[in-house]
């Protein structure tokens, strides 16, 4: 459902209960002792019930508005604490990225270092022989 609709719909529940509600007070209008500890008072039934209901309703507005304020500072840490992760992340993904490219130039000038003195042809042969390693490595990883 749409917001629009379901704010309708809260809205004839809400004047249906109201309704309820006085109709209730209404057939409970007899005189009765309200007594406030210091003083007593004889008010009718249905004031009290509608006295009561409305102080019940002001008191759930005062909590919803709480947890909303609530629960609104709670979104904005977890955001402010993700942002933070985030950045940590792309930190240490830059940082790994750099060390392994570091690895594989080291690795990589290891591999193709050839001793003095050696043909063209021992060092193809070297090549060779480097790849077939390899190449055997990854099959046997896999």
């Amino acid at each position: 459902m749409q917001k629009q609709t379901k704010a309708n719909i809260k809205v004839i529940l809400g004047l249906i209960f109201a309704i309820i509600i006085a109709v209730f007070a209404v057939l409970n209008s007899t005189e009765v002792t309200v007594n406030f500890g210091f003083t007593k008072v004889m008010i009718s039934q249905s004031i009290v019930i509608l006295a009561s209901v409305t102080m019940g309703a002001v008191l759930m507005y005062f909590v919803s508005v709480y947890y909303h304020y609530k629960s609104k500072r709670d979104e904005k840490r977890v955001a402010k604490e993700n942002k933070k992760a985030e950045k940590l992340n792309d930190k240490t993904k830059d940082k790994l990225t750099e060390e392994i490219k570091t690895a594989d130039n080291k690795l990589e000038g290891e591999l193709h270092k050839v001793p003095d003195g050696v043909s063209v042809d021992e060092q193809n042969d070297l090549v060779d022989e480097e790849n077939s390693f390899l190449i055997s490595s990854d099959d046997k990883q896999k």
